[in-house]
């Protein structure tokens, strides 16, 4: 298995809060329904969110951390490439990191992940407009994903939570930046929709890592 495809959830960090736990719940949960005995699995993490109680890393959560992230990027979680079934990639992205998520559905119409991508956002990409933010994201995972892009029969389908972003993409009055981004477009067969945040939070969790966030301050100069 290519490392680069499952790396921006192999390499998720320990969770040193509750904020990050919860985090981290939050999105290995959506795919509860395809991890064995999950609640069981996954109860240490759970106690670690619970109200009046003080945080406290021990071994059983270290455990329920590694199995949980395992779990994600292994079968029957993670499916090998089809080309000749629809691919759909969800982006996102948040103050300091970009991320997406590129999946397949199933013979059910259950949407399991092919690869992920994650980066965190570095010098002046800190200081681009939130629309620009979310192109970039698209981009790179254009970039990362090209060689399941390309081979895929089918248009496949972008979901952004940005709900401008489709305008931008068609718009004529576009800036440099932002004209670089359409001509990337020009070589792939795709169509993007609007998706609400709450219902793209794969993506979104992935641009979230906390290991990412080591301040938005914004670069000037």
């Amino acid at each position: 298995m290519q490392k680069e495809k499952i790396s921006a959830v192999a390499e998720w960090k320990k969770p040193n809060s509750v904020k990050e736990v919860q985090a981290f719940l939050g999105f290995v949960n959506y795919y509860r329904r395809f991890i064995k005995d999950f609640s069981k699995i996954a109860r240490p993490l759970t106690e670690l969110t619970k109200k009046d109680k003080p945080f406290a890393w021990n071994e059983e959560a270290q455990e329920a951390f590694e199995r949980l992230r395992q779990a994600v990027i292994s079968e029957p979680v993670l499916i090998m490439f089809d080309p000749d079934k629809k691919l759909e990639l969800e982006t996102d992205a948040s103050d300091f990191a970009i991320g997406g998520q590129l999946g397949q559905r199933d013979d059910q119409g259950r949407l399991h992940p092919i690869a992920f991508y994650s980066k965190k956002l570095l010098g002046a990409e800190l200081n681009y407009p939130v629309y620009d933010k979310e192109f970039l994201a698209i981009i790179k995972c254009f970039e990362e994903f090209r060689h399941y892009l390309i081979g895929t029969t089918e248009q496949f389908t972008v979901y952004t939570d940005h709900q401008n972003i489709a305008y931008f993409a068609q718009a004529n009055k576009l800036n440099r930046r932002q004209l670089r981004y359409k001509m990337a477009f020009d070589y792939f067969d795709f169509v993007i929709l609007h998706r609400k945040g709450s219902e793209n939070r794969r993506a979104d969790a992935i641009s979230r890592r906390p290991d990412y966030d080591t301040g938005t301050a914004k670069i000037t100069g």
